[in-house]
Order: structure tokens, then C-alpha cells, then sequence
């Protein structure tokens, strides 16, 4: 009944009352998503997929049960790469040693390469490409 702004720690219990439909919509694959996103550099689709895939905390999960890695290695606070500016105004970036970029690099081939699908995918299928007509 009420409209207005809903503060952040009150956002589930909002979501819990609030009618809704499940739709589904058949898009391009996952690969040619990502290779769009990459191409011309979109921060906010890529912020939203990963926090509906759970955000820092599933991405902290995910790096330490598959990948064996420290959240001293890697800390992905968001999906766009863009900093989080504290009320201080100091900034908190996402950080990743090179080793780790590797391992996440490596483990996403992998798993592309482990698809059943009548196209082999490799990670080249979602990574940029520059020049003429990308």
C-alpha cells in the first residue's frame, strides 16, 4: 500500500510480498552475450549479472571451493569493474593477482571446452576483438 523508497535492509522482506510472474525468454547463448558485453565495454549488464549470480559473496564462494584460491588473491566486489566510492570518499577497488586471472581464465576454458554442444567453445569466443567490424 505504501509507495516510496525501500531502504536496502528491508529490500527482501519487500520482494517476499510483492506478486510476481516467472517468464522465460529463449536469448542468444550465454558465449555471444558475454563476447557483446566485452566488445563494447558495458559495465551495467555485466554488474547485474553478477549480482543475480549472487554477488561478492557467491563469487568469494566460488573462487575458494573451485579454484583453491585467497580471498587475499582475488576480491571481485561487483560486475563492472567500477570502484566503490566510501562515504569518505575513498575507494575500495576489485583486485586480482595475475596468477589468479590466469586460474579464472584457464578454469573458464576448461569448462567451455567441457560443454556438450555441437560448437566447440573456447574462451576466445567470448573475449574481445579489436579492429574494423568488432
Amino acid at each position: 500500500d505504501q509507495i516510496g523508497l525501500i531502504q536496502k535492509k528491508n529490500y527482501q522482506a519487500y520482494l517476499n510480498t510483492v506478486p510476481y510472474e516467472v517468464y522465460s525468454y529463449k536469448s542468444q547463448p550465454l558465449s555471444q552475450i558475454l563476447r557483446e558485453l566485452n566488445k563494447y565495454s558495458h559495465n551495467y549488464m555485466p554488474d547485474v549479472i553478477f549480482t543475480k549470480l549472487g554477488g561478492a559473496e557467491a563469487f568469494q564462494k566460488f573462487i575458494k571451493e573451485r579454484l583453491k584460491l585467497a580471498e587475499s588473491d582475488i576480491s571481485i566486489l561487483n560486475g563492472s569493474g567500477y570502484p566503490i566510492i566510501n562515504e569518505d570518499e575513498s575507494k575500495i577497488y576489485n583486485t586480482a593477482t595475475c596468477e589468479s586471472l590466469v586460474l579464472m581464465l584457464k578454469d573458464t576454458d576448461d569448462y567451455f571446452k567441457s560443454l556438450k554442444s555441437p560448437k566447440k567453445y573456447q574462451i576466445a569466443d567470448i573475449m574481445p576483438v579489436g579492429g574494423p567490424g568488432e
